[in-house]
């Protein structure tokens, strides 16, 4: 009978730490599910921050890119109206103007002097 005793605690001495073993198996898969969510939704929260940063540079990117339209279009208006001035008339105008107030001058300290 002692040996029949001693083998039905040892049963249930095994039986037990089978039972609390599978207990702290499940525990202990719910808490690595537990910290797992918890990382996934850190990834997802800085991914969703990445994602929105991202946007807000696209953005930012495309009102330079529309300034940079609109001042490319005055620039080409600019160039074309200094193509159209024929600028390289200027310099003979400017010599013949000169050359025109000069004898204005002379003329008139020619008249101051005769007076």
């Amino acid at each position: 009978m002692t040996a029949e005793v001693i083998a039905l605690i040892v049963s249930i001495v095994g039986g037990i730490s089978g039972i609390t073993s599978i207990i702290a198996f499940v525990a202990s898969r719910k808490q690595k599910q537990r910290d797992d969510g918890a990382k996934e939704a850190r990834i997802n929260a800085s991914l969703e921050t990445i994602k929105l940063q991202n946007e807000s540079l696209l953005q930012g990117n495309h009102q330079i890119t529309t300034k940079l339209d609109g001042q490319n279009i005055r620039l080409s208006r600019i160039e074309q109206i200094v193509e159209d001035a024929d600028l390289a008339t200027i310099p003979p105008k400017i010599a013949a103007l000169e050359a025109s107030v000069k004898s204005a001058h002379h003329r008139i300290d020619g008249i101051e002097r005769k007076q």
